[in-house]
């Protein structure tokens, strides 16, 4: 999953689409998560907690670039533009974002399992996030407003506003 859907979501010419093909990819890290709790269930408390916090980070991050979507394309601001980076930078995993907690987190529960399962994830993790940033890259590219229009910015931003909070604070407050 994780691989599917950065191959068919880079191909997107619909920013929204390819957000739900990201999806696709993103989940696909979350059932790594899973599995390494089932193969180990001894490991399961830690690793559910650490599956909900990536749960809880791509939430947010993906609802904040829904949002801003929305924000930019109606409006054509370049300021919603602007802010749709914070949450994409989120959901690479970028130093000091929710994703950098998340994916840390899960990059944790690797040495639990059996062999040859850690080798493999040493090498799969790091070509997913590569992935990661390419949807995200092709995002800020599509939604990148080619001119300023006039449209209704406050009712956008009053939904924007706490969802970028919470891709800052949300997954440190749960962590």
């Amino acid at each position: 999953g994780a691989f599917y859907g950065v191959a068919v979501g880079v191909t997107q010419r619909n920013p929204k689409v390819l957000l739900g093909y990201s999806s696709v990819s993103q989940m696909g890290l979350v059932a790594v998560g899973v599995g390494a709790g089932l193969m180990v269930p001894a490991a399961w408390p830690v690793v559910a907690a650490v599956v909900a916090l990536y749960a809880a980070h791509h939430a947010f991050a993906k609802a904040a670039l829904f949002i801003g979507l929305g924000v930019t394309t109606r409006t054509g601001s370049r300021a919603a533009w602007l802010a749709l980076w914070l949450p994409a930078a989120a959901l690479v995993g970028l130093p000091l974002t929710s994703g950098a907690v998340a994916k840390t987190a899960l990059k944790a529960t690797v040495p639990v399992l059996p062999a040859p399962w850690p080798d493999l994830l040493e090498v799969a993790l790091p070509l997913a996030a590569v992935g990661t940033t390419l949807l995200v890259a092709r995002l800020l590219f599509l939604a990148c407003p080619p001119a300023a229009r006039v449209g209704p910015v406050r009712a956008g931003w009053a939904a924007y506003a706490p969802l970028l909070a919470a891709v800052v604070l949300g997954p440190w407050w749960l962590g």
